[in-house]
């Protein structure tokens, strides 16, 4: 049975030992990725959760302030003994991790239903 939990722009479904968050919003602000971080703070090893999935297909526009961030959060999940996963990633913010090579270090899924474990 899957949780969810909403707000406007970052919704969160857990879907078994996998937590998948909706962005819903064009660009990242700095209220949204203050947001997104305090969902994910919580969700320890010991919450059952292994997978993190960011549904990036809304998000079109990725500042250097959210690729720090998405970063930021991988690292963390790694050190959690976590995967953070980044699906359905539009051409436009795709082009921008590409260009700073942030594709060697995040983890890229064609589709959230393809990132869920």
């Amino acid at each position: 049975m899957a949780e969810e939990s909403e707000t406007k722009r970052i919704s969160s479904e857990t879907i078994g030992q996998t937590l998948v968050v909706r962005l819903k919003m064009k660009m990242m602000d700095d209220k949204d990725l203050a947001a997104l971080t305090e969902l994910m703070e919580p969700i320890g090893p010991s919450s059952g959760i292994h997978v993190i999935v960011l549904d990036m297909s809304k998000v079109q526009i990725l500042s250097s302030l959210a690729m720090g961030i998405l970063v930021e959060l991988t690292e963390k999940c790694k050190r959690r003994q976590q995967n953070l996963k980044l699906a359905e990633v539009v051409p436009s913010a795709l082009q921008a991790i590409k260009l700073t090579h942030l594709d060697r270090v995040l983890h890229l899924s064609d589709a959230v239903d393809c990132a869920i474990e």
